[in-house]
């Protein structure tokens, strides 16, 4: 679940602070407050220890601006997402924080601006009273409100930002009402006296020469790069990536989360059926490749009821490549669009299955050449990485109906599904994982694929995690 942050400036208003948390607390499922407050305040507000306060002191800036963005770049480490609300705020959705959160990472890959709806307040445009954002937007900005404005038009700043990168939505079912003077719910008080009339004239000459600002210009520029960088990551191309790992194997769990963290990946952990639960259920060489096989059709089954079209699977004691997004992005240009399987390693072996060579694959690609493009699969063995579509994982799941447990999945891809025309397997050159060596869940038994698993004319090992 992804981590949401609650900035709520106040100043004056303890009854409307506790009305604004109150509600926060009660609809929330992953978010934390921080309430920003002035150190000659903290007396006027009742001492909530459920959440967070952050006090200013007298030689820190503490206009309400420089507050919020102050408390934001502290915490976009810490939070997947940063969110301003107004002490004068009531939330009534349930859940809505999930919901918000989930719009941004489905509609735009986790890289975004949303704000949720204000049916009060009666404006048909899509301008934000509040807002969510992803803390990798913040960063490529370098601000979360930009502290040139008084009070207003940060909203504005944003909006524009979002917008340009189309990533930007207001979610109308998600509601926090805003009890605002103009909607009769409050009594105008000094922040609403200065806001309308004393900062309102200076914030808009203030956005109207920045939006024309070289300043921005950069920004908008390097958020741009950061989109484009972000929506083309490996893992936002399909639905899902699935690591098998049997339950007991934390070892390599820990060592492949490790690696996911280092490049930035997001894989989901599959646990992996235990062959050895079941040792008189097959024919195959060995309990371990019995739960191997198990397991990648369980996860078959799995995507096909969750409605995933395309996904990909890796195994747990693999190295990756550490450019892996980026090689992702030059491969795609050559991945035909008839595609059911990839292979993202393999060992390309002969006919008879005797030996293996990388220089039998040079006369099969179907676009790009070696290094740098995709061939069609034949002989090729391993199951260490791959993508596949959901036509191709109901033929799997139809095959295996057919059989029973009496082939390996590997070798009968490569025998069956490889040798006929109809189903269309490729593989990508150069590999975006390799095996490594170590003693086999399937085999048990010691092996080294690391060597036979890198094409070496494209690849060293200093390429891969």
């Amino acid at each position: 679940m992804m981590k949401n942050l609650i900035i709520i400036p106040t100043l004056d208003r303890n009854v409307e602070l506790n009305r604004c948390i109150d509600s926060v607390k009660l609809h929330s499922v992953c978010s934390d407050i921080i309430v920003a407050v002035d150190y000659d305040q903290v007396d006027k507000f009742d001492s909530r220890s459920d959440v967070y306060w952050r006090v200013f002191g007298e030689d820190e800036n503490r206009s309400c601006i420089d507050k919020i963005n102050t408390i934001a770049m502290d915490n976009i480490d810490k939070y997947d997402f940063i969110t301003f609300i107004g002490d004068d705020c009531v939330v009534t959705t349930k859940q809505w924080d999930e919901k918000l959160t989930s719009i941004v990472e489905t509609e735009f890959h986790g890289m975004g601006m949303i704000s949720p709806g204000e049916p009060e307040w009666g404006r048909q445009d899509d301008l934000p009273l509040h807002w969510m954002v992803s803390s990798n937007m913040i960063r490529a900005i370098g601000y979360f409100v930009n502290t040139i404005f008084k009070h207003n038009y940060v909203d504005n700043d944003l909006h524009q930002y979002a917008i340009s990168i189309n990533s930007y939505k207001k979610a109308r079912d998600v509601i926090v009402e805003h009890h605002h003077p103009n909607h009769g719910k409050s009594e105008v008080d000094n922040t609403y006296e200065k806001g309308e009339r004393t900062w309102k004239d200076i914030d808009e000459q203030t956005y109207n020469e920045y939006l024309v600002s070289e300043d921005r210009s950069e920004r908008s520029k390097r958020l741009y790069q950061e989109k484009l960088n972000n929506d083309l990551k490996i893992h936002n191309c399909f639905d899902t990536i699935y690591c098998v790992n049997l339950k007991r194997r934390l070892d390599r769990r820990q060592e492949m989360e490790r690696k996911f963290r280092e490049l930035d990946m997001r894989v989901e952990f599959f646990e992996a059926i235990d062959g050895s639960a079941f040792p008189s259920f097959h024919k195959l060489q060995s309990d371990g490749y019995f739960g191997s096989l198990m397991s990648h059709l369980s996860l078959y089954k799995k995507s096909l009821d969750a409605g995933h079209e395309k996904i990909m699977v890796i195994e747990d004691d693999l190295k990756i490549n550490k450019n892996i997004h980026r090689k992702w992005f030059e491969l795609t240009q050559h991945i035909p669009n008839d595609w059911g399987m990839i292979y993202f390693s393999y060992i390309p072996l002969s006919e008879d299955h005797q030996m293996w060579n990388y220089n039998l694959i040079n006369d099969k690609f179907v676009s790009g050449s070696v290094c740098s493009g995709v061939f069609e699969a034949e002989n090729l063995f391993s199951l260490m990485g791959y993508c596949i579509n959901g036509k191709m994982m109901e033929t799997m799941l139809e095959v295996y109906k057919e059989i029973g447990p009496t082939e390996e999945l590997d070798n009968m891809i490569t025998s069956r599904l490889q040798k006929n025309d109809d189903y269309k397997i490729y593989a990508v050159s150069p590999q975006l994982f390799v095996g490594t060596d170590t003693m086999s869940d399937g085999t048990n038994t010691y092996l080294e694929v690391e060597e036979r698993s890198t094409d070496s004319r494209c690849l060293d090992h200093n390429t891969f995690i």
